[in-house]
């Protein structure tokens, strides 16, 4: 008998990486241009990761945006300043980045709106030799299909440029060999993040997989194929129930040739998984930023994560807003006020109207 063992995981790291085809006019967000998908698929699949973006895109929008003088004005035909600025802080945090797509008046003398372009369907074209800023970008809805999704190609923001749709792209400048991509706020605990990942869907698949079945059969004799097929379907019809209950068959001549099962121990016990997953939780936490995960609600089951520990709460809630976020909006503010004051023909000040979470426990 040959046996073989084998890996039978789906998840791996990939890089964040540009990526110089020469079949392209822009640079592949990763090795195949799946970068995006992929920090997008970290998201969907690790929850502490899930909750700490939404929970800091929440803290980062408080009660929205005014521009000083202005309030919260309409951007574009729809949206106010507010409604554009939460969608440009997830794409912000998730990505490290937006875009926004630039409208003209018809005589190009002044900027009318903004509209937001999701930063995973943008790609940036090859910077010329004399180029040190991309002036060329390439949005599609689904980069992996490209044949029923069209490329459409946007120009940088230029009011001489009359015949092409055009993109404001700004990026948070971090150290790294990605001369147009950004490298994203979380770049260091990615590892984590799949890790948490994959202990929850690990013990998932083995609880849905699991070979420990509620009934066993044996039978004796010698069946073909087809009454063989007939005995199973009999039985998982008078034993599947509701809850699909999980059912052994064996087939053997006599006794003496009877199926033997050898359950295999684990070599590892439960609390090994429990803590690997508490290492894996804190440095996802820490590559966010916060610095206790009584912000998102986690908490050991012998405690509650509200009234006796108030005070962590808001210890932790304003060092993560004075070290964390605010540094962060007061950079990613200035290039959308930079972008803002070509349509208010003058200097633009955005008000960011937090809330002071400690006073709502």
């Amino acid at each position: 008998m040959d046996l073989q063992t084998f890996n039978i995981s789906q998840n791996k790291i990939i890089r964040n990486e540009e990526m110089d085809n020469k079949r392209y006019d822009y640079y592949l967000w990763g090795a195949k241009n799946e970068y995006p998908q992929f920090l997008l698929d970290l998201k969907e699949n690790s929850p502490i990761h899930s909750v700490a973006c939404d929970m800091t895109v929440s803290m980062s929008y408080g009660q929205g945006v005014d521009i000083e003088g202005l309030g919260n004005v309409l951007i574009n035909k729809t949206e106010s300043i507010s409604s554009l600025y939460y969608k440009i802080l997830y794409d912000f945090y998730l990505y490290g980045g937006y875009g926004l797509e630039v409208i003209w008046n018809r005589e190009r003398t002044a900027i009318v709106g903004y509209y937001h372009i999701p930063f995973q369907k943008i790609r940036v074209g090859k910077l010329g030799l004399d180029e040190i800023y991309p002036t060329r970008f390439y949005v599609c809805d689904d980069w992996s299909d490209l044949r029923n999704n069209p490329i459409v190609e946007y120009g940088d923001v230029d009011a001489d440029n009359k015949g092409q749709r055009q993109m404001f792209y700004w990026t948070r400048y971090v150290p790294s060999n990605n001369k147009v991509y950004p490298t994203v706020p979380y770049q260091s605990g990615i590892n984590s993040i799949i890790l948490e990942g994959d202990i929850f869907s690990y013990h998932r698949k083995a609880i849905d997989s699991n070979l420990t079945p509620q009934l066993f059969v044996q039978m004796f004799g010698s069946p073909d194929e087809t009454e063989r097929r007939k005995i199973k379907e009999q039985l998982i019809e008078a034993y599947q129930g509701k809850d699909g209950a999980k059912l052994m068959l064996g087939f053997a001549a006599s006794p003496e040739e009877a199926v033997q099962v050898t359950p295999i121990q684990s070599t590892v016990g439960d609390n090994y998984y429990v803590d690997i997953l508490s290492y894996a939780s804190q440095s996802v936490l820490t590559a966010w930023q916060i610095s206790s995960p009584l912000l998102l609600g986690i908490h050991s089951f012998s405690n509650s994560p509200f009234s006796q520990n108030a005070g962590e709460i808001e210890v932790a809630t304003k060092h993560m807003m004075n070290y964390n976020i605010k540094p962060k909006l007061a950079e990613m503010n200035q290039g959308l006020e930079d972008i803002l004051s070509l349509k208010y023909n003058q200097p633009v000040n955005l008000i960011n109207k937090f809330t002071n979470y400690w006073e709502l426990i």
